[in-house]
């Protein structure tokens, strides 16, 4: 048998993390609910504008009818734009740390440069949950974990292309 050693894990409290899983859930409501959940407090109309406009979102307010009409947005948004839409959430939510599902597969390449710009501005650190296909360059560091337990760290900004640290075991 393993030796379970010793150690501790620390992570922040709930309210400074939020994820973004690959498909959206939006409840029907109006785009102020989706955006701004009554626990995480008030983002005033001109912040939720300058985060929807950062992120491309303004056809999404106006065919919405504003903030304050309730729809059902699998009818009215693609499977993108709902992304896009948790996305806006998360940076008015400003939590430290934000976990994306395979933002790429969701939105495609050309929107998650942006998106983590956006996070970076925002001072929200994220991490991104992929299958290996994606792009590193908007990336510091990637961790390549292996089914059968080895792991991978390549820094992405401190060493050349290809330069890793390799380590065996847990």
């Amino acid at each position: 048998m393993w030796n379970s050693g010793r150690g501790r894990i620390v992570r922040p409290g709930l309210d400074a993390i939020l994820f973004l899983p690959e498909r959206p859930y939006l409840p029907p409501g109006t785009i102020r609910d989706v955006l701004v959940p009554t626990e995480r407090g008030d983002s005033g109309d001109a912040e939720i504008a300058r985060v929807l406009h950062a992120l491309g979102l303004e056809t999404v307010l106006e065919r919405a009818g504003g903030l304050d009409v309730e729809r059902d947005w699998d009818d009215v948004l693609s499977l993108a734009e709902q992304h896009m839409l948790s996305v806006a959430r998360v940076v008015l939510a400003a939590p430290r740390f934000a976990f994306l599902e395979r933002p790429r597969t969701a939105v495609g390449s050309e929107h998650v440069g942006r998106i983590l710009s956006l996070l970076t501005e925002r001072s929200i650190t994220y991490l991104t949950l992929g299958d290996g296909g994606d792009a590193v360059d908007d990336y510091d560091a990637v961790l390549e974990l292996a089914g059968d337990g080895p792991w991978t760290w390549k820094s992405i900004d401190a060493a050349p292309r290809g330069a890793a640290q390799r380590a065996e075991g847990s």
